[in-house]
C-alpha cells in the first residue's frame, strides 16, 4: 500500500511541475508578445502572431524593406536571443561581421580571416570586426555605436552583413520597454548607414 502512495507523490509532483512549467512558459510567451505589439504600435509596424511551430514576428517597413524582429527562446546550450534581420532584393550590400572576441572568433582568425582594427583599445579587445570594405566599419562604428557594443543594456550585440541581407543579434531577450526601443534603435542606426 505505501508503494502505491509513494508512486502517487511522484505522479502528482510531476504532474505538478509539468503544470508550473507550462505556466511560466506561457506567462514569459505572453510577455514577449506585448513586447512585440507595443513596439508594432509605436512604430507603424505589423505583429504577426505564431503558433505552435511558428514564432511570432514584428515586422516594421523600412525604405522599402520589410524587418523582421523575433525573440528565440533558450536552451540548455544556446542562451535566449533577440534577432532582426532585413533582406533587400534591390541592392548587394558588402560583408561585415561585428561580434565579441571569443574563442571562435580566435579560430576564424587563425586561419587568415583579416580583422579591421577600430582604433580604440577596449572595443578591440571585446570585439572582432572583419570586412571585405575597411571604409565601412569606420562609417557605422561612431564613437556612439561602438560604447552600444560595449555596453550592458544590449548584452553581446553583434551584428553580421552579408551580400543581401542584414542581421543584427543580442544574447538575450528585453526585460523591458525601455531595452527593446535602445535594441530597434540600434538595428535602425546600423541599417542608416548601410542603405
Amino acid at each position: 500500500m505505501s508503494s502505491f502512495i509513494g508512486d502517487y507523490l511522484i505522479f502528482v509532483f510531476m504532474g505538478a511541475m509539468l503544470i508550473l512549467t507550462i505556466g511560466i512558459t506561457i506567462f514569459k510567451q505572453t510577455k514577449h508578445n506585448e513586447l512585440l505589439a507595443n513596439q508594432a504600435d509605436k512604430r507603424g509596424g505589423e505583429l504577426v502572431k505564431g503558433g505552435l511551430l511558428r514564432r511570432t514576428e514584428l515586422r516594421l517597413p523600412y525604405k522599402g524593406n520589410t524587418l523582421i524582429i523575433y525573440f528565440m527562446p533558450g536552451s540548455k546550450n544556446s542562451p535566449s536571443r533577440t534577432i532582426a534581420t532585413l533582406r533587400t532584393e534591390t541592392m548587394m550590400l558588402p560583408t561585415l561581421d561585428i561580434q565579441r572576441n571569443d574563442l571562435t572568433q580566435k579560430l576564424l582568425g587563425a586561419f587568415g580571416k583579416e580583422r579591421i582594427l577600430m582604433n580604440d583599445e577596449e572595443f578591440d579587445r571585446k570585439c572582432i570586426v572583419r570586412s571585405e570594405d575597411p571604409l565601412l566599419p569606420q562609417r557605422i562604428l561612431t564613437s556612439d555605436m561602438q560604447q552600444r557594443f560595449l555596453g550592458q543594456t544590449l548584452r553581446s550585440l553583434e551584428v553580421r552583413v552579408s551580400q543581401q541581407n542584414v542581421q543584427v543579434k543580442m544574447l538575450t531577450i528585453p526585460s523591458n520597454e525601455e531595452t527593446f526601443d535602445y535594441f530597434i534603435d540600434t538595428v535602425f542606426a546600423v541599417l542608416q548607414k548601410l542603405l
